[in-house]
């Protein structure tokens, strides 16, 4: 017989009690340690991490872009105007060649008046860069040429050039050589950094000591501002180019010789009568051959160029003393003027022997304090002028009083034709600014040709 089961039944609970509008006591921490919020319920409660609203991307409009680049593209044109105007004046003639010269020349204008263009230089030497225009750029066939000046090139790149080897020179059947030298290769005086005291391999330092000859002062050897009269004539004259028979013009010289290529290409550049080839070369002159051979280089040139003009700017570098054979030539003295004399008038005759007429362009005043003096330029001037008397078919023009003021005196500034003070002159006292005291040694350049060979340019 099964027990009977006993029914168990729950107790019933006791009713909640109901509040009596007192706050009930808070119930005490456990050990210490506060009571940790209640959990919220949801995906967080099962484990899962909250879900992160995803952050609004960023869209820059296409027309932002746009701009930005455009203004970038400003700024370019505008740190970088001349060396784009040097390159569209050294492109081959065409639409292209115009349209760009005549949109860029007025930018590089301005960049020059508000001298940006010293910043970019300035920020290139800092770099290790070279300032200077591509096109305008040349390494010097024995060595890298010193620093030179930020706003001048070595010259448009010209082939065949080379030292010569010492005792060596162009007319090696001439009893007496005038560029024979047993110097060893190396650069000039350098208008860059204009070396004043430039030691020659017999021990001989320039400036002359007393008693070895000083060049003459500038009031008693300054040109007197008019075109020298040539010798007679052994070339046909001189014939007004034009398109269909085109007059080729070759400028050379040292980097002043680069300040009046840039002025030439501004004056003749756009003349299709005129083929005008600029080839100054910087630290380059007559005193040093053994660095640069501008006869030998002038060979070349008169074999490729075929020009009917030759324009001739140097000197700047030839303030210093030089050697032929074992003779030591010292600055300003008696012998060394007649040894450079003859290099000059040998230089003229080269040109003019093929077909060329010579216009020799003298050196300007230079600023007080600028390593080189006015009184060194009046030496070598008076030498160019006593040449360009002797070779036929050779004009000298000078530039003394071109850049002077009204008191016949170096002038940094001068009035432009509307009257407004204008940089014709570099910082550094020596070299000639761009473009307006380039434009105005160029002016007076083409006026004295036309004036003495009655030709129209």
């Amino acid at each position: 017989m099964q027990p009977a089961r006993v029914r168990r039944t729950q107790p019933a609970r006791k009713a909640a009690p109901r509040p009596s509008g007192r706050a009930l006591p808070a119930r005490p921490a456990r050990n210490g340690a506060s009571r940790p919020p209640a959990r919220a319920l949801g995906s967080a409660s099962r484990g899962r991490p909250p879900r992160r609203t995803p952050e609004r991307q960023r869209y820059v409009a296409a027309g932002q872009i746009l701009g930005v680049g455009l203004i970038c593209f400003a700024l370019w044109c505008f740190f970088d105007a001349r060396q784009l105007y040097t390159n569209a004046v050294a492109s081959p003639p065409g639409t292209r060649r115009t349209v760009s010269m005549d949109l860029l020349g007025p930018i590089a204008r301005v960049e020059e008046f508000f001298g940006a263009d010293r910043l970019v230089d300035g920020g290139n030497r800092a770099l290790g860069r070279a300032s200077t225009p591509p096109s305008l750029s040349q390494t010097l066939p024995t060595q890298p040429p010193p620093a030179h000046h930020p706003h001048r090139g070595s010259g448009v790149p010209a082939t065949g050039a080379s030292a010569v080897a010492p005792g060596t020179g162009v007319w090696a059947a001439s009893s007496f050589d005038p560029f024979a030298t047993n110097a060893a290769p190396g650069p000039g005086t350098g208008l860059g950094v204009l070396r004043r005291h430039v030691t020659s391999p017999f021990g001989v330092t320039s400036p002359p000591s007393a008693g070895s000859g000083s060049p003459p002062s500038a009031s008693s050897t300054a040109p007197s501002g008019s075109g020298t009269t040539p010798a007679s004539s052994g070339l046909p004259p001189l014939v007004t180019p034009s398109p269909a028979h085109p007059l080729s013009v070759l400028e050379i010289g040292d980097s002043l010789g680069v300040d009046l290529g840039y002025g030439l290409q501004d004056v003749l550049g756009q003349n299709r009568a005129i083929r005008l080839s600029t080839k100054a070369v910087i630290d380059t002159g007559l005193a040093n051959v053994a660095y640069y051979n501008w006869p030998a280089q002038l060979a070349q040139l008169l074999k490729t160029e075929h020009p009917g003009l030759v324009i001739v700017m140097v000197g700047g570098n030839d303030t210093q003393n030089f050697a032929i054979g074992q003779r030591a030539y010292v600055f300003g003295t008696p012998a060394w003027r007649a040894a450079y004399l003859a290099r000059v008038e040998a230089l003229m005759r080269e040109a003019t022997s093929a077909g060329a007429h010579v216009a020799w362009v003298g050196m300007p005043q230079m600023a007080p304090g600028a390593p080189v003096t006015s009184a060194q330029m009046a030496t070598l001037d008076s030498v160019y002028e006593q040449a360009a008397r002797t070779v036929p078919d050779v004009l000298y023009v000078p530039t003394w009083k071109v850049l002077a003021n009204n008191k016949g005196q170096y002038s940094t500034f001068l009035p432009n034709a509307s009257g407004s003070l204008v940089a014709v002159r570099d910082p550094d006292g020596v070299h000639i600014d761009y473009p307006a005291g380039d434009d105005l040694v160029a002016n007076a350049i083409v006026k004295a040709l036309r004036e003495h060979w009655k030709v129209q340019l």
